[in-house]
């Protein structure tokens, strides 16, 4: 399959939103008692200000890993720092402002990915202070949002398009964003992007994605049984490293749950098709499919699920814009989808406890996972994944994680374990 672009029209786009990001940035650092700015329209100015809504949000993480494919065990310690700014609405036009830093803080006793650090294990939270959103956004039109600039998505169940909100440096899009809900129950959205922020940063060479990428999705709630989503992602990448990336991802899902008497039976089942686009190297047909039921009684749930990325020998089902860190193990051992696909069974057991307890609010989730070949009969490994959560104090969440990949005929075996520590306000 081929598709093509205009190229002038993706120039102006990009052009557009050069100039958006930098407006955007200086309405966000403006003094309000502009003098340019209040001769203009006073009254405009004094409500992006009197309305604005500032943010900002600290997350600390620890982390330590066992790794057999490096030659040192690793030790992480990093500070994400998140200043945005929400101005006010003036026009149906609203602004947003959002600065990213990231900061290794003592040894660096890991592979960034950037500070050359190979014989330790990888954990990629590179260095970086970075434009994490800046977009413009305009609601003048009756259920219809529409913004342009650079923004963070998360798409469904983030199993394709995510902002990869795990790792310290987030993953955001340059583009146009459309929204719009024009019936009851039913949401629609479109983006374009020209760009994908990708978590490596921009001082990487594989920091960012050169596309041409259009994403749809359409979400529609059933009454007594579930919100039905279909999707299509269509990823035309201009990069030679990314050729084999480029694919048309199309297929759906159904969310449910139904209430029989003190307890909840949840369900998924999600379908998909990935083709091969424009100049992709490889001849790509390739299928996805997940079943997932799952019962929750008081502060207990327990959930089973059997995922299937295909493969034909060659080449796996990739999903490069998701959220891989929540699927198929913490253990990041399938980053990248092997050729001959994966198999992932698993199931979950999370207990929250219940008000009236002293550690109220405490969730323990632990997981297993057993992963194989689809394509062939080789057995990958196994992991023990383990998160427990808790808000400490005032507005401030802890978190411990630990995965354990006992490897088979897939990679080498790896301990990670991480503590973290978040605020916003």
């Amino acid at each position: 399959m081929a598709l093509s672009y205009s190229s002038g029209c993706r120039a102006a786009l990009s052009a557009f939103l050069a100039s958006t990001i930098l407006s955007t940035s200086s309405i966000a650092n403006q003094d309000g008692d502009s003098d340019a700015s209040s001769k203009s329209d006073p009254g405009a100015i004094a409500t992006l200000w009197e309305e604005a809504d500032p943010q900002v949000d600290l997350v600390y993480r620890a982390a330590y890993f066992d790794d057999d494919l490096a030659t040192f065990d690793g030790f992480a310690s990093t500070l994400q720092t998140r200043v945005g700014l929400r101005t006010g609405k003036v026009a149906n036009f609203q602004a947003y402002f959002q600065l990213r830093n990231v900061s290794i803080i003592g040894e660096e006793d890991f592979n960034s990915t950037l500070n050359g650090r190979s014989a330790f294990p990888v954990e990629p939270d590179p260095e970086a202070t970075e434009i994490d959103q800046a977009y413009l956004s305009f609601t003048g039109l009756e259920n219809v949002s529409v913004s342009v600039g650079r923004k963070k998505l998360n798409l469904g169940n983030q199993r394709f398009v995510s902002q990869v909100g795990w790792r310290q440096n987030h993953q955001s899009f340059d583009g146009l964003f459309i929204e719009a809900m024009p019936a009851e129950n039913l949401k629609l959205s479109y983006s374009y992007a020209i760009n994908v922020n990708r978590i490596f940063t921009d001082d990487s060479p594989v920091g960012n994605f050169d596309t041409s990428t259009h994403l749809a999705n359409l979400e529609y709630t059933i009454p007594e049984v579930g919100k039905v989503t279909a999707y299509g992602y269509w990823l035309d990448m201009n990069d030679a490293f990314a050729s084999a990336l480029q694919t048309a991802t199309l297929g759906g899902n159904l969310t449910g749950q139904r209430k029989v008497g003190d307890a909840t039976f949840g369900y998924i089942l999600e379908a998909a098709r990935q083709v091969d686009i424009s100049d992709n190297p490889f001849d790509i047909d390739l299928g996805y499919f997940r079943v997932e039921p799952k019962i929750s009684y008081k502060g207990l749930s327990v959930r089973a699920g059997f995922e299937v990325l295909s493969g034909n020998g060659e080449r796996g089902f990739q999903a490069p814009l998701s959220l891989l860190h929540a699927y198929n193990g913490f253990a990041d051992r399938f980053l990248v989808t092997p050729a001959d696909g994966l198999e992932d069974r698993y199931v979950e057991a999370a207990y929250q406890i219940q008000k009236g307890n002293p550690l109220a609010g405490l969730k323990a989730v632990v997981a297993y996972h057993d992963f194989s070949a689809n394509e062939t009969n080789t057995q990958y490994g196994t992991e023990w994944n383990v998160l427990v959560t808790k808000r400490l104090f005032a507005k401030v969440n802890g978190l411990l994680k630990l995965a354990v990949y006992d490897a088979d005929q897939f990679s080498q075996d790896v301990t990670k374990f991480w503590f973290q520590l978040s605020t916003s306000f």
